[in-house]
């Protein structure tokens, strides 16, 4: 079996079924091998001879259709996984398999366009370059009004927003806007692409000449290169202090982490403890750090995995405080294999811990300043300005 590179292991944030349904609800295409025909070997030529028996009762007796071989050999496959007890050790149908790795590379049926509060209850929205919204005519800073004449309500999150621009490839989706600074609503209709979506996300924080703003969404093949080069930009624009927020991550891809996490941290500082059955591996920052001025990282009950990993590392280190909501606590490594017939293994083969120490299962990340969400606010965002004018974050 050819097992997925070191880059192809995952840190997810929760188990198989939270994986597929955050495919389902928020979102290289990789396509198996055309579906083999599964089967169970006949008594005296296979090395499972209780199962033979019990499958060969089951066909001569069962009264009604049997299904297909390869979704009686997934049945059978999800079967032996459930006695390990561990929701995160899974098989992906191929259907959920491609969505992943779609996701992953940053791939899917959208719009391009990133997400953002402008005022209390407001969303606005900046387009991608040549993406769908701004050939139809979205501008940087279009307010969002509704989506397919549904308006939006003050208590809807960003990702739930998000969810309802995405759909399948070629679909048609409807958006009523205002345009920034004027009182007349517009309507445009566009239609969905196969697009690159950025893992990341920054701007200046409105209303500020020098606070930073970085939002990591989900960590992609893509999110090594994009935060060095949002951590520049917003330095060039002014920044002096940065919020990077990991609200709603629920984790991805952990290769490179490394990278991302030696943009804030010293080279050689350790970022986690990888450890095996066999043996133990301390990870490390490389590279030079980009920026070294006052940090804070946003975080809530959907930070998980690898996002809870960087969090810890930068507050294990004295680099930020951690602001919003206890994290979702998760320290298990997932490698990845693909089966012949395009659905996909999920193995723990490993656990992470903090620099500390610290193995996060069902514990998670405290913050350092609790801020519970409002609806229509951004109270964790707030937070972290006011101990930005407050001289109270660094560690």
């Amino acid at each position: 079996m050819k097992r997925f590179s070191w880059r192809q292991i995952l840190a997810w944030g929760r188990p198989a079924l939270g994986v597929v349904l955050l495919f389902v609800f928020i979102g290289g295409v990789w396509v198996g091998t055309a579906t083999a025909d599964l089967y169970i070997p006949r008594p005296g030529r296979g090395p499972l001879p209780l199962l033979d028996e019990a499958w060969n009762l089951v066909t001569a007796e069962y009264y009604g259709n049997l299904p297909p071989a390869s979704v009686r050999f997934r049945g059978a496959i999800r079967g032996l996984l459930e006695t390990l007890e561990d929701p995160y050790t899974v098989l992906l149908d191929p259907a959920p398999a491609q969505q992943e790795q779609q996701r992953l590379s940053g791939r899917y049926g959208g719009i391009g366009v990133s997400l953002w509060w402008a005022e209390t209850g407001v969303i606005a929205l900046t387009p991608n370059e040549n993406g769908p919204a701004a050939r139809a005519g979205v501008r940087p800073g279009d307010r969002l009004l509704a989506i397919d004449g549904v308006r939006l309500q003050a208590s809807e999150t960003l990702e739930a927003v998000a969810a309802r621009l995405e759909g399948e490839v070629g679909s048609a989706v409807m958006l009523t806007l205002r345009r920034e600074g004027t009182s007349d609503e517009i309507t445009l209709t566009l239609t969905r692409e196969e697009t690159m979506q950025p893992s990341t996300e920054w701007r200046m924080v409105e209303g500020t000449d020098d606070v930073g703003y970085l939002r990591i969404q989900l960590f992609t093949t893509q999110t090594p290169d994009e935060v060095p080069q949002a951590v520049r930009e917003l330095l060039q624009k002014g920044a002096h202090a940065l919020v990077l927020d990991l609200r709603g991550n629920g984790g991805g891809m952990l290769a490179d982490l490394n990278v991302i996490a030696g943009v804030f941290l010293p080279a050689g500082a350790t970022v986690y403890y990888d450890v095996t059955e066999t043996e133990e591996h301390e990870v490390q920052a490389s590279g030079d750090p980009l920026f070294t001025g006052p940090l804070v990282v946003l975080v809530d009950g959907g930070t998980a995995s690898t996002s809870e990993i960087l969090a810890a590392a930068l507050r294990d280190h004295g680099r930020a405080l951690l602001i919003g909501a206890q994290t979702y606590g998760k320290s298990s490594i997932q490698a990845l294999y693909p089966l012949p017939d395009g659905s996909m293994l999920h193995v723990t083969h490993a656990v992470w811990l903090t620099p500390a120490r610290v193995r996060l299962d069902g514990v998670g990340l405290l913050p350092d300043v609790p801020a519970e969400p409002r609806p229509g606010a951004d109270a964790a965002l707030e937070a972290a300005l006011t101990c930005f004018q407050a001289g109270e974050c660094r560690r």
